[in-house]
């Protein structure tokens, strides 16, 4: 862990918890298949949803090996994890719960919930430009984990 930079140890943990999450929603609907056969979910909604899962564990678990082992594709790795986290964050932002555990009351509480979507939208679109135009996730996966390892020992 030792020299990674910021923004690469942030999305360590995040695609780490999207892959725990994900696995977790993966045996939470695979015990729910009675829900296409007694009609509440559509074969295609259902198959959708897998879909999603697997993209998210398979992209989650190519990011936390590209941070570890710096291959030569682990850059396109994290960029597409990184998309894919600001479009599954977005996606969240936009569509409202229908049954919300706290239901806002006011035009401030509205207001409130309102600038901290805009807020969200805007960290998202940060973490994107850092993951993909930034310099330090850049230089981390164009040098080899190996010459880094070794660098840092060489200075001890």
């Amino acid at each position: 862990m030792r020299g990674k930079p910021v923004i690469i140890l942030f999305t360590l943990v995040i695609s780490g918890l999207v892959l725990l999450f994900s696995i977790s929603g993966a045996v939470h609907i695979a015990g729910r298949l009675e829900m296409v056969s007694t009609g509440e979910i559509s074969v295609l909604g259902y198959a959708g949803r897998w879909l999603r899962l697997i993209v998210e564990i398979v992209l989650s678990a190519l990011t936390l090996y590209a941070i570890f082992k710096r291959p030569s594709w682990g850059r396109v790795v994290t960029v597409c994890f990184a998309v894919m986290f600001c479009v599954v964050g977005f996606e969240a932002l936009l569509t409202p719960d229908p049954t919300p555990l706290f239901p806002l009351n006011g035009a401030a509480e509205k207001a409130g919930a309102q600038i901290a979507n805009v807020a969200m939208g805007i960290g998202f679109l940060a973490y994107l430009g850092f993951v993909m135009f930034g310099r330090k996730t850049r230089d981390y996966f164009a040098r080899p984990a190996a010459a880094s390892e070794n660098h840092s020992i060489r200075q001890n």
